[in-house]
């Protein structure tokens, strides 16, 4: 017999009603009649065929289905099993940044940075290469550089991502490697030094076309940086790098109506998209804080984000909901900052009660 899942929420918009479910991910526009059929935890109207679609979609289950333990397998097998053998080390280089994005979620105490340097590579170096060496069962090292501006440490992020580059190669293990940037000083050198050599990947940031984009996502003289951007992806793309780009763009309440626009200008552009909502932090981007989305808006633009994620052919990740575990619960995974910091998760950086160790100069 199936029932309806305890992870379903119902919820209308714009006199459209939908059903949301926070296990699976799946999002479905109903009928009023189901609507409200469904809130009463009726399913008689369902014909065969509506309890076959609802089931594969996880918003009907089967009624003796322990709900709970499924999530919970889901949730331990990926932070125990599924990340077993990868180490994930995000490099923050520097806190440091060339723009100044009203809705930065490291606010203003980014500008107060130091720089790691390729005299900072050894150190780094020798922390994930004993991690390695203590953990056997890994077969592949996943470099990310973040910031700040990574960038603004190009030297450090190509010499430690040669070093590493060839322990791996050395060890016959996999390495992977992203670099999140505003893309602003990214160059021919750049690509040339250090994506193409060891494949790095890129993931950019547009908020919207042109004047949208550069309202929220400006330099350090006002001026804003979409025609930047714009150059950038088609240096990538003239370099042979197409497949390595992934685009990133914020969704508000404000520019929800524009990210078809904004997807279908850049589906040629990209291998990737996918929207991000706005998140307040109190005490960290509250001048923003009227531009950010609450969940509940979140649930409400989910049904829209990830129909034009479907209709643009790219890969749907859920983009509300939780389905995977916060890299806070997760085995293997770091955030190593300029002060040599170690953190779980990213919102904890620059936060002391984060600090889970710090590295000393033997890599320790």
């Amino acid at each position: 017999m199936k029932v309806l899942s305890k992870y379903n929420i119902f919820f209308e918009h714009d006199s459209r009603y939908f059903v949301y479910n926070t296990l699976s991910s799946a999002i479905i526009e109903l009928s009023h009649v189901f609507f409200v059929s469904m809130q009463k935890n009726d399913i008689s109207c369902f014909s065969n065929d509506d309890v076959e679609a609802f089931y594969v979609e996880g918003i009907l289950v089967d009624e003796d289905l322990d709900e709970g333990g499924c999530y919970l397998h889901h949730y331990d097998n990926y932070r125990f099993h599924s990340r077993r053998t990868t180490l994930n080390i995000t490099l923050v280089p520097t806190y440091n940044c060339n723009l100044v994005c009203d809705y930065c979620n490291q606010g203003e105490k980014k500008v107060l940075s130091k720089n790691l340097t390729v005299n900072d590579v050894h150190r780094v170096s020798k922390f994930v290469k004993s991690y390695f060496r203590k953990n056997p069962e890994i077969n592949k090292i996943n470099i990310n550089f973040y910031g700040g501006e990574p960038l603004l440490c190009f030297e450090f992020c190509k010499s430690i991502t040669s070093d590493i580059y060839n322990f791996c190669a050395d060890k016959k293990i996999e390495f992977t490697s992203l670099l999140t940037t505003n893309g602003v000083l990214l160059t021919q050198a750049t690509v040339d030094e250090f994506l193409k050599p060891f494949n790095v990947s890129v993931q950019l940031t547009v908020d919207g076309l042109y004047e949208l984009h550069d309202s929220v996502r400006k330099d350090r003289a006002g001026k804003g940086t979409f025609s930047k951007t714009l150059d950038v992806i088609d240096m990538l793309i003239a370099s042979g790098l197409k497949e390595n780009i992934t685009l990133r763009s914020h969704i508000s309440d404000a520019n929800i109506d524009m990210a078809e626009d904004v997807i279908s200008y850049f589906k040629d552009k990209t291998n990737d998209f996918y929207f991000a909502f706005l998140k307040h932090y109190s005490g960290v981007n509250d001048k923003f804080k009227d531009g950010c989305t609450s969940s509940h808006c979140d649930l409400m633009h989910n049904y829209t984000i990830q129909s034009l994620i479907k209709k643009y052919y790219f890969s749907e990740e859920p983009t509300f909901g939780k389905k995977m575990p916060c890299s806070l619960n997760t085995v293997n995974t770091f955030f190593i900052d300029c002060n040599f910091d170690v953190y779980n998760c990213t919102l904890m950086l620059q936060n002391p009660k984060g600090v889970i160790g710090v590295i000393d100069v033997d890599g320790v």
